[in-house]
């Protein structure tokens, strides 16, 4: 999750998404057409068919299973924070998630015989859907900008009116036993999106560098997370 969390904070990453997002929207408008279809494997269910198709159901829980992994763990914790809480309608989460995930299929499976024919309809929502991933597009650019202008920036030079010290899990100790006075400890990593967000925002505004102001603040780099947990 930590390694998901870098590359997802990477400007590199965010203009990579942009780009593929506006391929995607031009090929809604019909601007741009992509035809895979020459490349297409038609299975026959044989000796070798039955291995593909194998292959390919452990291939897709595989995919399937990392981008549901976020969602169960969070459920996961909500039910031991709920249980622990002696809520013991915390144990009906996780089988409330498996419904949520599995009722949308039958309906699915029925509602094929009652969906609406094609027509011109389809080529508008098309271009609305389009319309929508070229959004997103242009969000993911503006997100790459800012990310390569914030890189070309130091961490100290963020907050020039403060008085900053940088610090890393090992000269953690050494660096607060050193200082004097009121201490702001601010973790980060490179992996943190909202570190990022908040260093461009948050610790730019007036009154939080006021207050910040009668404080030495540390920054303190967690991105080796099992260091930063050995601090003790």
């Amino acid at each position: 999750a930590l390694s998901f969390g870098e590359v997802q904070s990477s400007p590199w990453f965010s203009l990579f998404l942009a780009i593929v997002f506006s391929i995607l929207a031009l090929t809604g408008t019909g601007l741009v057409r992509i035809d895979l279809s020459r490349l297409r494997v038609l299975p026959r269910f044989e000796k070798g068919g039955i291995v593909f198709a194998f292959s390919m159901g452990a291939l897709s829980a595989l995919v399937a299973g990392s981008c549901v992994a976020p969602a169960l763990i969070a459920v996961l914790f909500l039910t031991a924070d709920m249980v622990s809480a002696g809520n013991i309608l915390g144990y009906a989460v996780p089988f409330l998630f498996a419904i949520g995930m599995a009722l949308p299929w039958p309906f699915l499976g029925c509602g094929f015989k009652v969906l609406p024919k094609p027509g011109i309809w389809m080529k508008k929502v098309n271009f609305a859907i389009s319309l929508c991933i070229a959004a997103l597009a242009v969000w993911y650019f503006v997100s790459a900008y800012q990310g390569f202008v914030s890189a070309d920036k130091k961490q100290d030079e963020k907050s020039e009116s403060l008085n900053v010290i940088t610090a890393t899990p090992e000269t953690f100790l050494d660096v607060i036993s050193s200082v004097k006075g009121n201490i702001f400890i601010d973790c980060w990593a490179t992996w943190c999106k909202n570190c990022t967000e908040m260093e461009r925002t948050t610790l730019k505004n007036k009154d939080v560098v006021s207050k910040l102001a009668q404080y030495t603040v540390i920054k303190l780099n967690a991105t080796d997370f099992k260091s930063f947990q050995a601090i003790n």
